[in-house]
């Protein structure tokens, strides 16, 4: 397990997610008191349903932001440009939609693909060459 988890800010988010949870359930466990005693409604019922929804959701809000820490994904460079491995890219920051070379051989080729990707490379070269 990686230190950063363990930081005095990831035990105080830690402690914060569990206090959420118990306190999601705690208030559904009320709810369904409120509900089974001479005063409650349906409204209660739903209510004691709804908390542990909650709960389970900031349970697994807490799992997800752990993993990230833990495995964090490759993220876009600094000049905001896409990684090479992006699929929409073409490895030197462009975008693209696709390709005639992407269709496969029943496929015809389509020429408004075309015209639109070298429209987007010539916008590309126009932004590279204003900020140079």
């Amino acid at each position: 397990m990686r230190r950063v988890v363990l930081s005095w800010r990831w035990l105080a988010l830690h402690v914060f997610a569990l206090a959420v949870i118990a306190g999601c359930l705690r208030l559904g466990w009320w709810q369904l008191d409120r509900a089974r005693s001479a005063s409650g409604t349906i409204q209660n019922m739903g209510y004691a349903g709804e908390w542990p929804i909650f709960a389970g959701f900031a349970a697994f809000m807490w799992i997800k932001m752990v993993r990230e820490e833990l495995h964090p994904r490759a993220q876009s460079s600094a000049d905001g440009s896409p990684d090479a491995g992006d699929e929409n890219s073409s490895g030197d920051g462009r975008w693209q939609l696709g390709s005639n070379a992407d269709a496969g051989p029943d496929e015809e080729p389509d020429e408004e693909l075309d015209a639109y990707n070298r429209y987007l490379a010539e916008l590309h070269a126009r932004a590279q060459a204003n900020q140079r």
